[in-house]
């Protein structure tokens, strides 16, 4: 009995080197710098309030995630000690210091919903993105586009304060109804039931888009309307390509021989607001 194992640790005699195509890295850098959006990324990990053993629910009341039970953070720590990256690029992060700026890929913003009728897709609100492969995108991880708009609506209920604020999505340990999802860049329109209320009369608008009171502000429990344009913003909720490399073709069929390279990871997006309807 021979003791020769019968699995194959490296590659079969006789193979010879094949053309082949490989990915060019300097064609993918050209498609972001011509077709490609400026975005402010931040990672996502799980809030440690979820660390309970009878729901594995998010804590209402935590102060890192504030209910959603996920943080966000910047993708690497030394972002914030640093001002160029490796490459001599500018660094620039967000106002909340937990996102920074890159460029990304986005492709497929719409689609013929027609040909998903058949199958069940749900592709509303949904973009693939793909980044420089040193930027490995994660799930749940923000993307917020800087240079687009897009409209948004929402209710508000007063609180009786000179301000609405900007708290995301969500405050006090419960979807916001008291705050606004995101920062406003335009008002179209705000109003109660009874009462429109017109910018640079009744209200202006902060540098991080709240809307800061000019007279009386509406009684408290007031439900008012907004109408208005925001800064998109996505939320990684699939992977494509959940690992995406491979080697450098070389002169000899030895693997060890040619050069381990990591590849654009091309990731699933959803608008924020749709991830989890």
């Amino acid at each position: 009995m021979t003791l020769t194992p019968r699995i194959i640790t490296g590659l079969p005699s006789g193979i010879k080197p094949r053309p082949r195509a490989d990915f060019r890295p300097t064609e993918f850098d050209k498609a972001i710098a011509t077709k490609g959006y400026r975005v402010y990324w931040s990672r996502a990990a799980v809030c440690p309030c979820r660390n309970n053993e009878q729901t594995d629910q998010p804590d209402p009341t935590c102060s890192l995630c504030r209910g959603y039970g996920y943080l966000y953070f910047l993708p690497d720590p030394a972002l914030s000690a640093s001002s160029q990256d490796a490459e001599g690029n500018p660094i620039i992060l967000n106002e909340a210091q937990d996102g920074v700026l890159i460029w990304v890929l986005m492709t497929q913003l719409t689609q013929d919903v027609q040909v998903f009728e058949k199958f069940g897709e749900w592709v509303f609100g949904m973009a693939r993105c793909s980044a420089q492969p040193q930027n490995r995108l994660g799930y749940r991880d923000r993307l917020v586009a800087v240079d687009s708009e897009m409209v948004w609506a929402q209710l508000i209920e007063a609180d009786g304060t000179n301000q609405i604020q900007v708290v995301g999505a969500y405050k006090g340990g419960g979807p916001i109804s008291k705050g606004l999802r995101y920062g406003l860049l335009v008002v179209n329109l705000l109003r109660s039931a009874s009462t429109t209320y017109q910018q640079g009369v009744d209200f202006t608008l902060s540098e991080v888009g709240g809307i800061n009171w000019m007279a009386t502000p509406p009684d408290e429990g007031t439900l008012l309307t907004v109408h208005g344009y925001i800064h998109p913003q996505w939320v990684v909720m699939d992977h494509v390509h959940s690992v995406r490399d491979t080697v450098i073709a070389g002169s000899t069929p030895s693997v060890h021989t040619q050069e381990f390279r990591k590849l654009p990871v091309q990731v699933v997006a959803t608008l924020d607001f749709l991830a989890d309807a």
